[in-house]
C-alpha cells in the first residue's frame, strides 16, 4: 500500500500522543504546549479536524483523556487562528465536562471558562468572539446554582472565581457602554445645534 501523507501522518501522531494516559499536570502542559506548536504549521482543515478529535477525546471513558482534552481545548482556544466552528466546539467541551462525574475535571472545565475571559482580550475579533461564546455558554442553561453547591471544594472555588470574572466583563461593557453614550451625545449636541443655523460663521 502506498504511504499516507506526510501530514495525515502528523495529525494521526497528535492524535496518538493525547492517547498516552498523563497523570502529572505538568507534563500534560508541556505535552499541550507541543502539540499546539505543531499544530500551527498544519492547514487550517487539519486543524479543524484535529479540534474535532479533542470535542471526541472529552468523551472518552478514561478521565485522564477527558482532563487532558478541556486543558487542550484551552490552550486551542488561545489559538486566533481558530475558525467560529472550532471555538463552539472547544466552548461545548467546557460546557460538557463542567458536568463531568469526576470532580476534577468539572473543576477545571469551569476554570478554563475564567481563564478563557480573562486571558483572551475583546479588542480584536477573535478574543471579542471567544468572549462572547464563553458568555452564552453561561446563559440560564447552564445553572451555576447547582455547580456552586457542588461537593467538592476545589470545584465551588472555580465556580466563585467564574461568577466574580463574568460580573467584571459584564461591568466592563456597561462601563464602556455608559461611556461611549456619554460622548456620542457630547459630540452630536453642537453638531445638531449648528446645523439649526446657516450662519457660515458657525462651525462644530
Amino acid at each position: 500500500s502506498s504511504p499516507k501523507p506526510k501530514k495525515e501522518t502528523t495529525v494521526a501522531f497528535l492524535q496518538a500522543v493525547c492517547m498516552r494516559p498523563l497523570e502529572r499536570m505538568e507534563e500534560r502542559t508541556a505535552v499541550a504546549t507541543l502539540l499546539m506548536s505543531l499544530l500551527s504549521h498544519l492547514e487550517t482543515s487539519d486543524v479543524e479536524h484535529f479540534i474535532r478529535f479533542i470535542s471526541k477525546l472529552a468523551h472518552q471513558p478514561r478521565s485522564l483523556h477527558r482532563l487532558f482534552a478541556v486543558e487542550l481545548a484551552l490552550q486551542a482556544l488561545q489559538n486566533s487562528n481558530q475558525s467560529y466552528n472550532s471555538i463552539c466546539l472547544l466552548m461545548n467541551t467546557f460546557h460538557d465536562r463542567s458536568a463531568d462525574k469526576v470532580p476534577a475535571v468539572r473543576g477545571k472545565a469551569i476554570a478554563c471558562l475564567s481563564t478563557a475571559l480573562q486571558c483572551l482580550s475583546d479588542e480584536d475579533s477573535h478574543g471579542g468572539i471567544v468572549r462572547s461564546s464563553v458568555l452564552s455558554v453561561l446563559a440560564p442553561g447552564f445553572d451555576l446554582d447547582s455547580r456552586s453547591e457542588d461537593s467538592k471544594s476545589g470545584v465551588r472555588k472555580s465556580v466563585v472565581q467564574l461568577v466574580l470574572v463574568t460580573a467584571q466583563c459584564i461591568l466592563k461593557d456597561s462601563i464602556w457602554k455608559h461611556f461611549a453614550e456619554t460622548a456620542r451625545t457630547t459630540i452630536d449636541s453642537p453638531v445638531r445645534s449648528c446645523s439649526q443655523f446657516s450662519s457660515p460663521n458657525c462651525s462644530p
